[in-house]
């Protein structure tokens, strides 16, 4: 600290001191561990980085259309936006979870609680054009339940979704 090492910093060489005397004394090496008594910093919890109106603006508009995997991102962040779902509830949504006749979902959220979440006006038009247009496509196994699937006809996972957004946000100048 005296050196100015921020308290992250402070707390990774403690972690890293530490790891090192216990294995000393596993091995036989020493018989004391003299950073025991040493005590974590305290680390401030940083606050996720906020979007302004125009950034999300961008990222809507970031996915190339002409594709049938920028109709699929595009129907896939409109929901996110409009309904407010986490990304693990949005790639885990089947066919059988969207009513687009009424416009709502039927979500499985955390500790598997089920919530009707209704869907805005784009994320609707978004989401038929999928449908419509690129779902047939990708969907070489017409077997899968998934609403959003990835080129290789499986279900999209949370991470290749979390990818695919920040190569948009990349495009969109983020």
């Amino acid at each position: 600290s005296k050196n100015g090492y921020s308290s992250r910093s402070n707390a990774r060489m403690i972690s890293t001191l530490r790891k090192f005397y216990a294995w000393l004394v596993r091995s036989g090496q020493t018989e004391s561990n003299p950073t025991a008594k040493l005590t974590m910093p305290k680390l401030a919890k940083s606050l996720p980085k906020d979007m302004t109106e125009a950034d999300v603006e961008a990222l809507l508009q970031a996915p190339d259309l002409t594709l049938d995997i920028g109709i699929r991102d595009r129907a896939m962040l409109e929901l996110m936006d409009e309904t407010g779902l986490r990304v693990s509830e949005l790639v885990g949504l089947d066919v059988e979870n969207v009513d687009i006749n009424i416009g709502v979902i039927q979500v499985l959220g955390k500790g598997s609680k089920e919530r009707i979440v209704p869907m805005g006006e784009y994320a609707l038009e978004f989401l038929q054009k999928y449908f419509t247009e690129s779902r047939p496509n990708l969907a070489k196994n017409f077997k899968e339940k998934a609403i959003f699937i990835s080129q290789h006809s499986r279900r999209m996972t949370r991470q290749s979704f979390w990818h695919r957004i920040k190569s948009y946000a990349l495009t969109a100048g983020m």
